[in-house]
């Protein structure tokens, strides 16, 4: 029972690590006339950052949006 709770312990500590040094990647990325699920799969996809979303959530409109060197955190 210790033992499976100290692992427990050590694997949520590791995730959370994991989850800042995501949020900490530096973003340098222009949406220019693309939609919000357009530029989040672009996240996904080509800076391999892992997200979940639904679609039917997102708003229909354009963005333009520019980011340099700018922490994921702040992106999102």
């Amino acid at each position: 029972m210790r033992k499976s709770l100290l692992f427990f312990f050590f694997l949520s500590f590791c995730v959370s690590a994991y989850a800042q040094q995501t949020l900490d990647k530096k973003i340098n990325r222009i949406f220019a006339h693309s939609s919000l699920e357009d530029a989040l799969y672009v996240l996904l996809d080509q800076d391999s950052i892992p997200l979940v979303f639904s679609n039917d959530l997102l708003p229909p409109k354009d963005i333009f949006v520019a980011f340099r060197h700018t922490p994921l955190r702040e992106v999102l």
